[in-house]
């Protein structure tokens, strides 16, 4: 089965096995696309879950022309982008604000 026929199977079907081929499938590139972008393993897996789970609620939105690992690989750097930001915040707090001025 192509991608779009797995998509089209898990949306109509709710088919958890055209889903995890979709995973299997796709599962790599996600990871790296996230991993590259955040350097920590543990984050880039977390991130992979999420992409794939954003995946699973809005599969009925994709439409017949959408690339699926064009819209994973996006998907996975948007999510990644987000969580360095986040992380960053969270690791150094304060960071990028201006100084109060003194009175």
């Amino acid at each position: 089965m192509n991608d779009h026929e797995f998509l089209q199977d898990y949306v109509q079907n709710g088919s958890q096995a055209a889903f995890a081929g979709i995973v299997e499938r796709h599962v790599g590139l996600v990871y790296s696309a996230a991993r590259r972008l955040v350097r920590d393993t543990h984050l880039a897996e977390d991130i992979t879950q999420e992409v794939f789970m954003l995946l699973a609620r809005k599969a009925r939105r994709m439409g017949s022309d959408t690339i699926l690992s064009a819209w994973l690989y996006r998907t996975a750097r948007h999510v990644a982008s987000q969580t360095a930001r986040r992380e960053g915040r969270r690791r150094h707090p304060g960071a990028g604000q201006r100084p109060r001025p003194r009175d």
